[in-house]
């Protein structure tokens, strides 16, 4: 499944870089980000992945599906962090 968050980001869990279902954010040429990696974002700072999505799943209208993807995508940051 692939969710369309703007025409430069995506997450998707069709990737090589998704493992058992769970996705990866992917910038327009398919470069993929895991939630802990740090990215420019479109004004040229500098936000953590997980961040990103979850500001622009915000700013987009997704579904229900999309929704949960999202949530699986910021979870892995949220269970990466307690591990710590």
């Amino acid at each position: 499944m692939r969710v369309q968050l703007t025409p430069r980001w995506a997450i998707t869990t069709n990737h090589p870089a998704a493992s058992y279902g769970q996705p990866v954010l992917v910038d327009e040429a398919n470069n993929p980000a895991g939630p802990g990696d740090w990215l420019l974002d479109e004004d040229g700072g500098v936000v953590l992945a997980a961040d990103l999505v979850a500001r622009l799943a915000r700013e987009a209208d997704l579904d229900a599906e999309g929704r949960a993807m999202v949530a699986r995508y910021c979870l892995l940051e949220l269970g990466h962090e307690s591990n710590r």
